[in-house]
């Protein structure tokens, strides 16, 4: 027996196109940076190479792709990752003035996670899952 994955509701249609919106902006972000001159040669090709990627999944988000929603993924857990030490070594170095706006951050993140994360919306995404 096979049950269909409901369309999303307007509210959760809204939040995930605000999100695509949000990830190109800042793939388009980070691919400016990777060319401004300011870093070096590696962090120039990871900034471009993520960059690409989040402009990507931006797109794919808006239009509901499954491999948007993969790849999407992947880049909130390594965000998470990088976040996670930038926000020890910033409680480290500077206190807990210079920690807050990391810890927020990650606390957005860890949002994200867990709501892209739920299996509705994996479903939601990738519709062949349903059998």
């Amino acid at each position: 027996m096979t049950e269909q994955t409901p369309d999303p509701s307007p509210i959760q249609d809204a939040i995930v196109k605000i999100t695509g919106v949000v990830v190109a902006i800042d793939g388009l972000v980070n691919l400016v940076h990777a060319f401004s001159g300011e870093a070096g040669w590696i962090a120039a090709r990871w900034f471009a190479i993520i960059g690409l990627l989040q402009i990507a999944a931006g797109i794919g988000l808006i239009s509901w792709k499954g491999w948007a929603f993969m790849t999407f993924s992947i880049l909130l857990l390594v965000r998470w990752l990088v976040t996670f030490i930038t926000t020890i070594v910033a409680f480290e170095s500077g206190g807990s003035e210079a920690g807050k706006p990391q810890l927020i951050t990650l606390l957005v993140i860890m949002a994200m996670i867990a709501y892209f994360g739920r299996w509705s919306m994996e479903r939601r995404f990738r519709p062949h899952l349903d059998y």
